[in-house]
């Protein structure tokens, strides 16, 4: 036996504090499976890796001990004998293969050296399930930790030009800085996104990367994506060529807010509104779906489009209307006129103020600017009404048009 797995302790009985499933998969193919049932039960994608039985083995003399252990047996130089290496070492491990090979004399031999079941390449997400469930195994949902209690937020302006990403920064900024809460700042406009400039970041080319590869997803893709802006922010954008447009998964799209979650008690999506298409499923996924208006013609026009497309809020997230640019131009509609319009109440106001784009040109948030602000109070005042959280309120300072729910 390996001797790091010797000195690697046995679990005489089931822990409910193991893993519920860790993989080791070689092929696109078996990963895109195991992503999409990973998501189905949401089981952590980091428990899901690129390799085989040899990063299995490792995993055990670490004193990895999983409910369930899938391993790629391909480039095993002997698959029996590292299949009963596994078994000594988590006896209470359901081990299953992973192989190209649809031998039932393997099948078997595999069976014998300690193995519940082989399964051959492409991986059936279907099959895999079907033999998660069997009456002998427990089930593997019961043991995965409730979603951790990371909120997510998607902010879309209804057309452009309203401030929707000048919101995005300064509540991700507010959040991580007024608040000291973990937060994750995403910019989904991956070639004329302006986050990451908005607080004198360089963008690189890791979201890309992640947002077209559900399947590759772990927290070290993650972590190569993301700019540290402090301690407690972390920001992910790009900067791609005009001519190249990237191609965002949905799915992907889910497993990385999901995985943000678990490390961030914020999540602040700036979702540009070529993603009109998306913004469905990514109701589904995200806990508030932010619109940010004007209080113009063109503003009510698409707000009632917005509405339209959008339909009923799905199971418990909120929606919230967001009028910003309060009072840049005279000829403004009136908000009662506005949601008299539209058919919904405005949630929240924000004055215009000339030195967001000051702030914005000079990577500062609207919070650290001198002088008094109508802007960066009224921001202040209103992340409670939009994450949640709580904050000292002010006597006579009146925001939110009804309480957080």
């Amino acid at each position: 036996m390996n001797q790091a797995l010797a000195r690697a302790p046995h679990h005489a009985e089931h822990d409910d504090r193991a893993e519920p499933l860790l993989a080791f998969v070689s092929d696109a193919g078996s990963r895109q499976a195991l992503s999409e049932l990973a998501l189905e039960r949401d089981i952590p994608e980091t428990l899901l890796a690129e390799g085989g039985i040899d990063d299995a083995l490792a995993a055990a003399a670490n004193g990895r001990h999983p409910r369930v252990l899938l391993a790629d047996i391909d480039d095993a130089e002997d698959a029996l004998r590292d299949i009963r290496t596994l078994t000594a070492a988590l006896p209470q491990t359901r081990i299953i293969a992973l192989g190209s090979k649809n031998d039932v004399s393997l099948y078997r031999a595999l069976q014998a050296a300690g193995a519940r079941d082989y399964l051959t390449k492409p991986l059936n997400g279907e099959e895999l399930a079907r033999i998660l469930d069997s009456p002998d195994l427990p089930a593997l949902t019961a043991a995965v930790a409730p979603r951790a209690g990371g909120k997510s937020l998607a902010v879309v302006g209804i057309r452009g030009g309203v401030g929707a990403s000048t919101l995005s920064v300064n509540l991700a900024w507010l959040l991580a800085h007024k608040h000291r809460r973990p937060t994750a700042l995403i910019d989904l406009d991956l070639q004329y996104g302006c986050c990451a400039l908005a607080l004198d970041l360089l963008p690189n080319h890791g979201l890309r990367e992640v947002l077209e590869s559900p399947s590759r997803i772990d927290e070290m893709l993650i972590a190569s994506a993301t700019i540290k802006e402090s301690d407690q922010l972390d920001v992910l954008a790009g900067e791609e060529a005009f001519d190249d447009p990237a191609t965002i998964s949905p799915h992907a799209l889910d497993i990385l807010i999901h995985t943000l979650e678990r490390d961030h008690e914020y999540v602040i999506l700036d979702t540009p509104r070529s993603l009109a298409g998306q913004m469905t499923s990514l109701t589904e996924t995200v806990d508030t779906l932010v619109l940010v208006t004007d209080l113009t013609l063109a503003g009510m026009r698409d707000t009632v489009r917005w509405l339209e497309q959008l339909g009923d809020v799905p199971g418990e997230n909120r929606r919230l209307l967001v009028a910003n640019r309060v009072g840049e131009a005279k000829t403004d509609i009136t908000r009662r006129e506005f949601e008299r319009a539209v058919g919904v109440s405005i949630d929240l106001e924000l004055p215009w103020d000339p030195r967001a784009q000051q702030a914005a040109n000079t990577g500062k948030a609207m919070a650290t600017m001198s002088g008094k602000s109508k802007l960066a109070h009224a921001l202040a005042g209103g992340v409670a009404g939009l994450t949640g959280i709580t904050v000292e309120r002010r006597r006579g300072l009146r925001l939110f048009n009804r309480a957080a729910a």
